[in-house]
């Protein structure tokens, strides 16, 4: 195992600790009584902070599973049932952390049946027990409705049997009744309750601790009284002990707490466990922010063309409307593509798609305005530009035709139809349908081109 550099802080106060046991050695039996008193309050600490993590890991759990049935009855993406099934069966993190409580707490005043904080423990892990019931029935509501085969279920959510009445509705009456299930008052008053259990019994050992503590404070204080001949020497040992505290705990800790509120990398210190802290974490930072950037751009962009999807279009489109903005819109497909799909088969329709998609972003629309909405359908914003543009607009729409035509790395020709549409008053439902009209009138006039709508662009 690599040594790490710097201070040892559990070395260097167990070294005053020893030097402490000497100078005291006269009073050896008091000093008994410390050491016990430590011991009491090092266990009684280190043990009601495993059952903070433990009661932290209950939480985390029900809000994991509540948030996967919540996606899972919005998206219906079956891997938000799969991830939900996997917590409540594979890793069980609230039976878990109930057990791991009871465990922890054994011989405890607290781990009684009588204590409040068990009775409050055992009425949250109840409730959330109702939650699940209430999430499986709304997820089979949503797995019926989209036809999920219930065979490659789990046990619990085959044998969960749905009232008679609500097998008979529509799908949308179907994840209706299942958004109704998980997001109506109900749930939230269950959830409500059992989240405020939960923070009572944390409230209750955390007070238990404190209690534990001021006990053996307590009896460390009449230990003090005794060792009164020897205070100077303990006083200095104690400043060095305030020393390392402040220099090589507390200091680093404020660097570290600036550092968290800006998003800024730990700084490297002198001591070895904050050392090992700060590394760890800045590891697992890099990693989140690459995994949240990653979620992100899978979010946002299409996966065939890397371009923006219709969510952000229509996020873009609304935070554009009712606006000042002068903009043009074009809408545009690709011409006859359902026949090179049957022609050539699916995958030389994406590569034509994707050619298309490179050649309105760099001719178009940029990166940032350009979106694939359909098949075979994109949209382009231009904005802080008026109908004059619409010249420049043509051409390059003619440039892309013109390489379209020519058929290269095995994609065959193609080309684009396109429809322009203008507002000075940022984007709106007209706008759209105005450039759909556009788009209509270019492909009943043999395609492969370009129109900008006008009042009386049936008349031309």
């Amino acid at each position: 195992m690599k040594t790490e550099k710097g201070v040892n802080l559990q070395a260097t106060f167990v070294i005053l600790a020893c030097l402490t046991f000497f100078l005291t050695g006269m009073t050896i039996y008091f000093f008994s009584d410390v050491a016990k008193c430590y011991k009491v309050l090092q266990e009684s600490t280190q043990k009601y902070y495993q059952a903070e993590f433990y009661i932290s890991e209950f939480l985390d759990a029900t809000d994991y599973l509540s948030e996967q049935s919540k996606f899972y009855i919005v998206n219906q993406d079956k891997e938000n049932l799969d991830n939900y099934l996997y917590e409540l069966t594979k890793k069980v993190r609230r039976q878990i952390s109930v057990a791991k409580l009871n465990e922890i707490t054994n011989g405890d005043e607290i781990s009684s049946e009588e204590s409040p904080a068990y009775e409050y423990l055992m009425e949250a892990l109840f409730l959330t027990d109702e939650l699940v019931d209430l999430e499986i029935h709304a997820m089979k509501l949503v797995a019926i409705a989209n036809n999920i085969n219930l065979e490659e279920l789990v046990e619990d959510l085959q044998l969960y049997e749905l009232p008679q009445n609500e097998l008979t509705l529509s799908k949308s009456q179907k994840i209706s009744k299942a958004r109704d299930l998980i997001y109506g008052e109900q749930y939230q008053q269950i959830r409500s309750t059992a989240m405020e259990n939960q923070q009572m019994a944390k409230k209750l050992i955390n007070e238990f601790t404190k209690d534990k503590q001021n006990q053996s404070f307590k009896k460390l204080s009449v230990a003090i009284t005794v060792l009164e001949v020897f205070i100077s020497i303990l006083v200095a040992t104690v400043f060095l002990l305030i020393l390392m505290n402040q220099f090589l705990l507390l200091k680093p800790l404020e660097k570290f707490i600036d550092c968290l509120k800006r998003d800024y990398p730990l700084p490297k210190v002198k001591s070895q466990e904050m050392g090992y802290l700060a590394r760890t974490y800045n590891r697992i930072n890099e990693i989140r922010k690459e995994n949240t950037m990653f979620l992100k751009e899978k979010a946002e962009r299409d996966a065939l063309t890397k371009l923006f999807n219709r969510q952000v279009f229509q996020q873009n489109a609304t935070g554009l409307a009712n606006t000042k903005t002068e903009l043009l819109l074009l809408l545009l497909d690709i011409d006859s593509f359902k026949s090179i799909n049957d022609t050539y088969g699916h995958d030389t329709g994406d590569k034509v798609i994707i050619k298309v998609a490179n050649l309105i972003r760099d001719y178009l629309g940029g990166d940032n305005d350009t979106y694939r909405i359909g098949g075979d359908e994109f949209v382009i914003f231009i904005r802080n530009k008026d109908a004059s543009y619409y010249d420049i607009i043509k051409k390059n729409v003619e440039k892309i035709n013109s390489i379209l035509f020519e058929a290269s790395n095995g994609i065959p020709e193609s080309s684009i139809s396109v429809g322009v549409a203008y507002s000075s008053n940022g984007y709106s439902k007209e706008l759209y349908n105005n450039a759909d009209q556009a788009l209509y009138f270019t492909k009943e006039h043999g395609k492969c081109g370009i129109s900008f709508f006008e009042e009386n662009l049936e008349e031309l």
